[in-house]
């Protein structure tokens, strides 16, 4: 957990681009947290728990306005402890960083663990302007198809909101979701397998614990 002690993470843009480093070919974990609402908020409640050495990379869509994404991603680094990028086209997802999205471009993954970034106005449609927002059913879709089991998706705002689809995708090709307001999963059951009590329902406040859980490498028996 972090402590009041240490220092805010820093904030860097662009810090994601450049040439794919040991890290980046190494078969970690990545985790897409969607949310409704702005970053500084409920992003980093979630995300203010997680350690330094956070073993997973970790994508971060929210529904902010697009002239404040570089506030937004400031106001984060600041929260916790993990270093954010506000990420262009081209970004490398690597272990311990935080990529937030840019509002108003669409995002997708690459097999290559690279992001693309569609500009969502630039794209035909019957629908105004006003309506045409980046898809998180979309950008999920493309986790579970480039990393399968290695995906895990984080639904902020509740099953109702857009991402569920994508959230079953991502359990479609063996990867984890995590729904706020519903039970998680215990190590591939749901809670109706379960004997016993279920798990209480999933909280902003218990996600980051739950994820360092599923995040976490298995520890070799101890005399190895």
């Amino acid at each position: 957990m972090r402590s009041r002690e240490q220092a805010p993470a820093r904030f860097m843009v662009g810090g994601g681009l450049g040439s794919p480093g040991p890290d980046a070919v190494t078969a970690f974990p990545v985790v897409a947290l969607v949310s409704s609402a702005a970053a500084s908020e409920t992003l980093a409640r979630v995300l203010a728990p997680l350690p330094p050495g956070f073993p997973a990379a970790v994508l971060a869509m929210h529904a902010g306005p697009p002239d404040a994404d570089r506030e937004q991603a400031r106001l984060l680094g600041d929260r916790i402890a993990l270093p954010v990028s506000l990420a262009p086209a081209g970004s490398v997802l690597r272990p311990g960083h935080v990529l937030l999205l840019p509002s108003g471009r669409q995002p997708l993954l690459g097999a290559d663990q690279r992001l693309r970034l569609v500009d969502v106005y630039s794209v035909p449609s019957d629908r105004p302007p006003v309506g045409q927002q980046p898809s998180p059913d979309l950008l999920l879709h493309t986790l579970a198809v480039a990393l399968g089991p290695r995906a895990i998706a984080v639904l902020l705002s509740g099953g109702r909101q857009p991402g569920t689809l994508g959230a079953q995708a991502v359990q479609g090709y063996g990867g984890r979701s995590l729904v706020r307001g519903r039970p998680p999963e215990v190590d591939g059951a749901t809670a109706a397998d379960l004997d016993g009590p279920p798990p209480p329902p999933l909280t902003l406040d218990a996600i980051a614990s739950t994820l360092c859980r599923l995040c976490d490498p298995p520890q070799p028996p101890r005399g190895t």
